[in-house]
């Protein structure tokens, strides 16, 4: 499949540093459209409430979308044209589930990025059995 847009789907207040550290001025000059999606409400909305980021971005221009509830997220998803790519920031686990199975429903690529992941072993799995 060849991509041109890329979806950034976020759980922590956007910033400048989220941008920079994302490359999306670098994924632009190569010719895709970039969104993102700040999903920070729907999975904690306190740290929404009270989080102030040190370096603020205006969300229109730089195309991030807030999202306050899930049933503003499923619908938009089911909009997400064939030729997206979403990159997601966290893992799959009891919260983020409804998530992956809403993308997968809707057919859409997806990949998840996860820094500093750390692997469990197979005895600390088993311990938490």
């Amino acid at each position: 499949m060849i991509f041109r847009n890329v979806i950034y789907f976020i759980f922590s207040p956007f910033c400048r540093r989220d941008y920079d550290r994302f490359g999306i001025d670098i994924v632009k000059k190569s010719g895709f459209k970039v969104d993102v999606w700040d999903l920070t409400p729907i999975f904690d909305e306190e740290v929404y409430k009270i989080t102030k980021v040190p370096d603020p971005i205006d969300y229109k221009s730089s195309n991030c979308k807030l999202f306050l509830n899930k049933a503003d997220f499923h619908r938009e998803v089911r909009k997400i044209s064939r030729g997206s790519l979403v990159i997601t920031m966290f893992g799959i686990d009891y919260k983020t589930y409804f998530l992956y199975k809403e993308l997968s429903k809707s057919g859409v690529s997806y990949a998840l990025f996860l820094a500093n992941a750390i692997p469990l072993c197979r005895d600390t799995i088993n311990n938490y059995s």
